[in-house]
């Protein structure tokens, strides 16, 4: 271990590098001697990262252990999505449907664009005046053991809905 703060049970707070916001946690393991396994406040998923990363910022206080698992309303980071692309988190939702987490448009189809091909979809055959501007709310199930959470549509005026840009699946490409 190169620092000796990193232990289990120390609050951190991790800088998340992709949605550029300060997120409060614990430590709730260290494995192989650097690597933090940190449960952030409010989310089932742990995320990794060394224990000298630049990301972290160790706070003087300790916690519980293990740290409860959240149920409820929650607001996801890309760790508990599908996927980054072009710089915006995004997941598959109702088979093939996008949720873009921006309120760019220019951004969401840029990052549609760049997954579209990985889902069997030719950007160039969507019908981009489909695309819409929404808010969403995310949520935990009340089952402990599950990693899957639900969304739903929401409204602006929520203080836990976020603005996403909203894709319904393409057409399939024609069978030649």
């Amino acid at each position: 271990m190169t620092n000796p703060q990193a232990a289990p049970g120390r609050r951190v707070i991790y800088r998340h590098p992709v949605v550029d916001t300060d997120l409060p946690g614990i430590i709730a393991a260290v494995d192989e001697g650097n690597l933090l396994r940190l449960r952030l406040d409010g989310h089932r998923r742990t995320v990794t990262v060394t224990d000298s990363s630049e990301y972290i910022t160790y706070l003087e206080e300790t916690g519980q252990l293990p740290p409860p698992v959240p149920v409820g309303r929650f607001q996801p980071i890309p760790e508990e999505l599908t996927a980054v692309r072009a710089g915006v988190p995004l997941t598959v939702v109702d088979g093939n449907d996008l949720l873009l987490l921006t309120d760019d448009r220019d951004a969401a189809v840029a990052a549609a664009t760049s997954i579209l091909p990985d889902m069997g979809y030719d950007p160039n055959t969507v019908d981009w005046s489909a695309l819409e501007s929404r808010w969403a709310v995310f949520d935990w199930p009340e089952d402990l053991a599950s990693f899957d959470w639900t969304h739903a549509w929401g409204a602006e005026t929520d203080d836990q809905a976020i603005p996403v840009h909203y894709l319904p699946a393409p057409p399939p490409a024609p069978v030649a």
